[in-house]
């Protein structure tokens, strides 16, 4: 059995979770440009803002003074998940939430970043603390922006990535391979691309590559990476795809290609590709050595057309789930990898949620006695996309019930189910939350008016000072009683 507390980086990296994240009510989500400009957010986001926030800077939503360390904080970004708590979308009151944000780099440098509202006990302690690191920070900030510079990923004529990011990414992909998802990956090559040069020049040839670019952006799923690979050679990372899905997505670029030129381009111009698919112990070389000898074989049968190199791929392993680590490490969402209608691992949330690790129960366990049937009937019928319904949950030692949606689908032999609050609950625990924090506030200014009286009346002496000390230490044990639990 696995450690329901322990899950391996290979398997958190995720598939595409935008059902999930894009539907949920407990976490806020958002992709900007590198600079921090929105692109897009989840309605929860949205519903905060109070407002379509695309086209502003994410910066704008963060609590006043944390806005420069935030920005610095972005652009240290890489292709790893990085965690921080920043204040952000003040309430009406002006205080700003608390929200716990991770955040990282795609392979094409737009940032993706999910956030989630701390638990009080985080809250409070971050009130306490005192932000003393902006001039570091910023020293990062301006070494980030000068490897930036040095190291581009963006292909200047086309806009998609360049060879640099497709690299990187193979290397992720074939690694998240060997333990969750296999991947496909395409290549494809402008026909007689020297003679079209030839006969239109250089810009002509230029706008064909240009508008391929924007033809394989266009065709990008969620999730996919396509880059200019040199010259008239492009190729695309197409993750959990077989050999026939990237064939057929293949065949689908080659006929818009061939069926609408590029603009200024009288002809029409055609592409060929080749198709292979990640097999079990592959290095990225031989993907792309086998996709390479695929368009090849497209080349020399006649061109504009797509040749499938016929290697089937690897099953991912049973009970992997394929979950992101801000996900899986979600306070306010309990996973479950069920099997056969038995809880097989859960996360911690779900732990403190049920009150006990709920291993190898059955999976009506999780929910209200009343609903169980009604619930495992839901797990049963579970399918491949995501489906939703709302259950009671037990609420540990407290003997309770609250509303949760659960959230299912069928992975190869396992379900992953997926439980939050329903928005009611929340809003009743989060107006609870507030007065809990507001009387905190009020607790710790009294506190420290009455240190500052002290100080005063016993300033200026050996004794005064030994007492100023103690005070210290009882404000300290204070604070720490008066924080909610």
């Amino acid at each position: 059995m696995h450690d329901p507390h322990q899950v391996g980086q290979k398997e958190l990296a995720g598939l595409d979770l935008a059902t999930l994240v894009w539907s949920s009510g407990s976490v806020i989500a958002a992709i900007t440009t590198p600079t921090g400009e929105i692109r897009d957010v989840n309605a929860t986001l949205r519903q905060l803002a109070g407002r379509d926030p695309r086209g502003e800077n994410v910066a704008t939503f963060i609590a006043e003074g944390q806005g420069d360390a935030f920005a610095a904080w972005l652009l240290e970004l890489d292709s790893r998940w990085l965690t921080r708590i920043w204040g952000a979308l003040p309430r009406s009151d002006g205080l700003a939430r608390d929200f716990q944000f991770s955040a990282c780099r795609r392979a094409d440098g737009m940032l993706v970043l999910i956030g989630e509202a701390v638990a009080t006990d985080d809250l409070a302690s971050a009130l306490l603390d005192v932000n003393s690191d902006l001039v570091e920070e910023h020293r990062r900030l301006e070494k980030e922006k000068e490897r930036l510079d040095r190291e581009g990923y963006q292909d200047a004529l086309t806009g998609i990535a360049n060879r640099r990011a497709f690299d990187a990414r193979l290397a992720g992909e074939v690694e998240l391979a060997d333990a969750v998802r296999p991947f496909a990956l395409v290549m494809l090559d402008v026909d007689h691309f020297k003679d079209f040069n030839d006969r239109f020049g250089h810009p002509a040839g230029d706008a064909v590559l240009r508008w391929l670019g924007s033809l394989l952006q266009a065709a990008a799923r969620r999730g996919d990476l396509v880059a200019r690979y040199g010259g008239e050679e492009f190729v695309a990372i197409l993750p959990g795809a077989d050999v026939l899905e990237a064939a057929r997505w293949a065949d689908r670029l080659r006929s818009a290609m061939r069926d609408a030129p590029a603009e200024g381009v009288d002809v029409a111009v055609t592409i060929s590709a080749g198709v292979a698919a990640w097999a079990l112990g592959d290095r990225g070389a031989d993907v792309i050595a086998r996709a390479d000898k695929a368009l090849y074989s497209a080349k020399r049968s006649g061109r504009d057309r797509v040749v499938a190199e016929g290697v089937p791929p690897s099953p991912p392993p049973q009970g992997a789930p394929d979950l992101p680590r801000p996900i899986w490490d979600a306070s306010s969402i309990g996973i479950a990898i069920i099997e056969g209608l038995v809880v097989r691992r859960v996360n911690p949330a779900l732990i403190r949620l049920l009150g006990h690790a709920p291993d190898d129960e059955p999976a009506g366990s999780l929910v209200a006695p009343d609903q169980a049937p009604a619930f495992e009937e839901f797990v049963r019928s579970a399918g491949v996309e995501w489906t939703r319904a709302t259950f009671g949950v037990g609420a540990g030692a407290r003997d309770v019930s609250l509303d949760h949606v659960a959230w299912v689908r069928r992975r190869g032999g396992t379900v992953e189910l997926l439980l939050e609050p329903a928005a009611a609950e929340r809003g009743v625990v989060e107006e609870a939350l507030l007065e809990l924090l507001n009387d905190l506030v009020e607790v710790q200014r009294e506190l420290q008016r009455r240190a500052t009286d002290l100080e005063r009346a016993l300033a200026g002496s050996a004794t005064a000072r030994r007492r100023i000390a103690h005070l210290e230490r009882r404000l300290a044990a204070l604070a720490q009683e008066t924080n909610p639990r």
